[in-house]
């Protein structure tokens, strides 16, 4: 990693610290909440010892599955 590459991952760490200080899910609407999900899971899913869930979500009324 070089120190170019090293000050900008510095500088995104303070970034998302920052905001994660300010904001709380009560805070977003479901659409920020659902991609916060799907962000924080694909992290989630390299940490050690965790393996990937399957997870089913049932249709509501008066959808299709894809």
């Amino acid at each position: 990693m070089t120190a170019t590459t090293r000050n900008d991952r510095d500088l995104r760490l303070w970034q998302i610290r920052e905001v994660m200080g300010r904001i709380r899910p009560e805070d977003m609407t479901d659409a920020e909440l659902e991609a916060a999900i799907a962000i924080f899971g694909l992290a989630e899913a390299r940490l050690p010892g965790n393996r990937p869930i399957l997870r089913i979500i049932p249709a509501t009324e008066g959808t299709t599955p894809a």
